[in-house]
């Protein structure tokens, strides 16, 4: 019987009725998407059926001219046709499902839409294919009562001939996606998808419980994947990609009529939880490998994930970032959105600061959980030589202060990956280079590759009212140098500081390097001020082995062969800037300190005194020692310290 995914024709207990749908459009939230999706609907029908050509406000006019499937269109197109369905179905209006089917139309002519694949990826399916097979699997279950036999018939025979088809094809000759013993998004995409297509198609398919057989074990089998306390195994910016498992679980309950609602596992929570710690007032992701500046959270997953557990904290999630973009689903979240879950914020429920150990083995600290403007965050990560979408760049460290960007990193290339990026041409890249991260690099000397390259987490320590403190022991990652060490301090609410350790066989020249958000001031004493829009980072930068130290700013620059995209395309020329730090010993031993003031509050200089550095802030004086391989902070109220050589650290009420 349908509806029967995401809602069902009849009452059962624990799922959505349709009846239940209709009544929660009529006031609240649900209503407010309601009616943005009404709109929506609205504005496509005047518009003539998408095509890999049509223009998007999103879309790069390279992939519009050269009428390539990616992302953005076949989101649009398959958005276009759930819309109109789940519209038909709620009000029976003909005109959305006349204009489903002008887009299916479409979709399915060979000329208008010679590919459902990307054309830089490998055929017969990729990654929209998959999202075809999910979006059409939807659209199907929620249309199906207003089609009619001959309309079921030819929607079921070209979803098969375009997508079901040449995924079986691909299952047979052994996709790597659907076999590898390290499953990524692709296969949760495309399997996921083809699962749900099953689903949504039943007995109109000989092929449908096929279809879900081969997604049920693969899509569990991948939530071994995720580390013991919810770590995602791809750079933070992929991690978005859990909504598929978290859509096929909760798609897959509907179809089997109600039973275990496995989203309401410890694994799901913790995954949630550590998506949560690295989010960036006013809600964007934290920018470590992949991830693109500014990239918005995928809220919506934690609609759904609100709904299976009533936790407080994932219902306030979804409500302060959800997206209003162009990657918004607004089907997913009118069908799993639940008002009657409390929404409660993080504050005194989770930890402002906490560390990972699986895959990237990120950590953050933050001085509150105010959702759009926290006095500093501080985010880094240890992780290792082969992270799925990641870079060279265990050890780094960003900054955030007052919902403004201090200290970044470059992220991918823009506006879409070269063709050589995933293969032995991907450090050649600054993105992907140690050159481009806030990390040690000695004598122009990558990183090594390689899962088994990993970095230690020597030790941490969070207090809420204090700070963090966390070190980390990088030396496997590099040949030829004895050891690589950094410690960081993050004292309550914007007081940074670095220390770098690194023994080398010889004298050699050694960079460090800081990546600001836009243009400082820099002088010859090792000051530099970084601006944001009345929000200032102060930063000094200092050798404790007397040993002379080089600061200037520089800028990364593309250069050719590697500076075209996959679609043959200029890259964008970003020149993002970055102070560079140069010292040429054996021994280094550099402190580099920061501290963030809000608007309308004068930056102080950090000043040398003979046991270290002062500073003076709003709230107290601060105080910085730091000998060889020890570091302490302190105020008036904590001291928070560490040691390299002993691999400890602490945080303690001062005396």
């Amino acid at each position: 019987m349908h509806p029967r995914l995401l809602m069902t024709a009849q009452p059962i207990t624990g799922l959505r009725s349709r009846n239940d749908v209709l009544a929660s459009i009529q006031g609240g939230h649900t209503k407010t998407l309601w009616d943005c999706m009404l709109k929506a609907a609205g504005d496509a029908r005047v518009q003539p059926p998408y095509t890999p050509r049509t223009p998007l406000p999103e879309r790069t006019s390279g992939q519009a001219n050269a009428g390539n499937a990616d992302f953005h269109i076949v989101h649009a197109a398959g958005t276009r046709i759930q819309q109109a369905a789940l519209i038909t179905l709620l009000t029976g209006e003909q005109r959305f499902k006349d204009d489903a089917l002008v887009q299916l139309e479409c979709l399915f002519d060979d000329h208008q839409w010679p590919d459902w694949c990307d054309r830089s990826h490998p055929r017969p399916t990729d990654l929209r294919t998959g999202q075809f097979m999910r979006a059409l699997g939807l659209a199907y279950d929620w249309m199906y009562t207003a089609l009619s036999e001959t309309q079921r018939k030819w929607f079921v025979e070209n979803l098969d001939h375009r997508a079901i088809q040449p995924y079986l094809q691909a299952l047979d000759q052994k996709a790597w996606w659907a076999f590898s013993k390290e499953p990524n998004n692709w296969m949760t995409c495309i399997v996921g998808g083809a699962g749900m297509a099953g689903m949504a198609l039943g007995k109109d398919h000989p092929d449908s419980q096929r279809l879900v057989e081969e997604a049920v074990p693969r899509m569990l089998q991948y939530l071994d994947t995720l580390g013991p306390e919810g770590e995602f195994n791809e750079c933070i910016g992929y991690s978005s990609a859990m909504r598929f498992p978290i859509e096929f679980f909760n798609v897959h309950r509907y179809w089997q009529g109600g039973g275990e609602n496995l989203l309401a596992s410890k694994l799901f929570r913790a995954f949630c939880d550590w998506y949560i710690h690295f989010m960036i007032p006013p809600g964007r992701q934290v920018p470590f490998g992949d991830t693109h500046h500014n990239r918005e959270p995928y809220a919506a997953m934690f609609a759904t994930m609100a709904a299976a557990t009533r936790e407080p904290r994932y219902q306030w999630f979804y409500e302060q970032y959800r997206d209003q973009g162009d990657r918004s689903d607004l089907c997913e979240e009118l069908l799993n959105y639940d008002p009657t879950v409390p929404s409660g914020t993080p504050e005194g429920q989770m930890p402002g600061g906490r560390g990972f150990h699986a895959h990237g083995a990120c950590w953050s600290s933050r001085t509150d959980w105010n959702p759009l403007s926290t006095a500093c965050v501080v985010v880094g990560k240890g992780g290792h030589g082969s992270e799925m979408h990641g870079h060279h760049d265990a050890g780094t460290l960003c900054i955030d202060g007052f919902g403004k960007t201090l200290i970044t990193e470059p992220g991918p290339p823009l506006p879409v990956y070269p063709p050589d990026f995933f293969g032995p041409e991907r450090y050649a890249y600054y993105h992907a280079s140690c050159i481009g991260h806030n990390v040690p690099m000695f004598g122009g000397r990558e990183m090594r590759s390689g899962q088994h390259y990993a970095a230690r987490i020597l030790d941490m320590q969070f207090k809420d009212d204090a700070g963090a403190v966390w070190m980390v022991d990088t030396t496997a990652l590099y040949g030829g140098i004895r050891r690589v060490r950094r410690g960081v301090i993050h004292l309550l609410p914007g007081i940074i500081a670095v220390l770098d350790a690194c023994d080398l066989k010889t004298d050699e020249e050694t960079s460090i390097r800081w990546h600001p958000a836009g243009p400082v001031k820099l002088d010859r004493s090792g000051r530099f001020i970084l601006e944001q829009d009345g929000v200032h980072l102060e930063g000094y930068c200092r050798s404790l082995n007397q040993t002379r130290i080089r600061l200037r700013m520089r800028h990364h620059e593309l250069r050719p062969p590697f500076n075209l995209d996959r679609l043959g395309n200029p890259l964008i020329q970003v020149n993002e800037p970055y102070l560079d730090v140069t010292l040429n010993t054996q021994t280094v031993r550099l402190v580099s300190l920061f501290s963030v003031s809000g608007r309308g509050i004068e930056p102080a200089p950090w000043r040398k005194d003979p046991s270290g550095w002062r500073l003076m802030t709003p709230t107290g004086g601060v105080r910085v020692t730091a000998d060889d391989c020890r570091m302490t902070v302190s105020d008036d109220h904590h001291a928070l310290s560490l040691d390299l050589d002993a691999g400890t650290c602490e945080i303690k009420p001062e005396r």
